[in-house]
């Protein structure tokens, strides 16, 4: 099942959408810096589950897909956006802008020699 039709049996419209584009983000992100870092394979695990609380998707690399700085820098201040030029958007650290803006909650640790960036969305009772 896909991330967007499973959160879509939980969450409303756009809560489900906000962890569509968080989830791509991500994935795109774990895609992109994984092979910049030299791997020619390798496997990006992806789990999604909720509790009466919360929406969670994570990923799961062998390679980080974001520094643990840029990910505090990101949740301090999200990407600057001038509306009317949309040229000056920043390619750099643009998609964890999105992630964190997006989600409730977004985190990166380590567990077993993996990165594990988990993203959590609130469920709205």
């Amino acid at each position: 099942m896909q991330v967007k039709d499973f959160a879509a049996t939980i969450l409303d419209e756009n809560s489900a959408a906000a962890v569509e584009l968080a989830f791509v983000e991500a994935l795109t992100n774990a895609i992109k810096h994984g092979s910049i870092r030299g791997r020619a394979h390798g496997q990006i695990t992806v789990t999604a589950r909720a509790d009466d609380q919360s929406f969670v998707v994570e990923l799961v690399d062998t390679l980080p897909m974001v520094p643990q700085e840029r990910l505090d820098r990101a949740k301090l201040q999200p990407f600057p956006l001038d509306i009317d030029n949309i040229a000056s958007l920043e390619e750099d650290g643009r998609g964890l802008s999105i992630m964190v803006l997006a989600m409730d909650e977004v985190t990166l640790h380590t567990a077993n020699d993996q990165y594990v960036l988990s993203m959590v969305k609130y469920i709205n009772h």
